[in-house]
């Protein structure tokens, strides 16, 4: 078994496995290239050496071949923490981001209507 290390050991292959983490049933090679945006063969290599490493798996359904986690992986439990916590901490910081913003905007929005009413005076 590899260790944890090797399994993050590049940009490509956390990706796909925080990817693959939100889509329990599966997905083919070319959605896990779009929803990961890096080029196809990077995909194909880093698959592969997830595969090889058991954290991934791969599952024919009719013509299409599926990877996902393996469910069977002693990292697995952990990995779909992890990349839970990530998600969270993400929507958190869009959240705060927008807030901000919205805030400047009804800001910006009163300022206006202050200076509206001025000039009609």
């Amino acid at each position: 078994m590899q260790s944890i290390a090797d399994v993050f050991s590049s940009r490509a292959k956390t990706q796909i496995m925080e990817v693959l983490s939100q889509h329990p049933n599966g997905l083919p090679l070319r959605h896990v290239q779009a929803l990961t945006d890096l080029a196809v063969r990077s995909v194909e290599i880093a698959l592969d050496d997830l595969v090889q490493a058991g954290v991934i798996r791969r599952r024919r359904d009719d013509r299409k071949v599926l990877f996902l986690l393996d469910s069977h992986h002693p990292m697995t439990a952990l990995l779909q923490q992890m990349f839970s916590l990530v998600m969270g901490f993400r929507l958190r910081a869009r959240a705060l981001t927008y807030q901000k913003s919205a805030r400047g905007i009804l800001t910006f929005n009163s300022q206006v209507r202050s200076l509206m009413k001025t000039a009609k005076k």
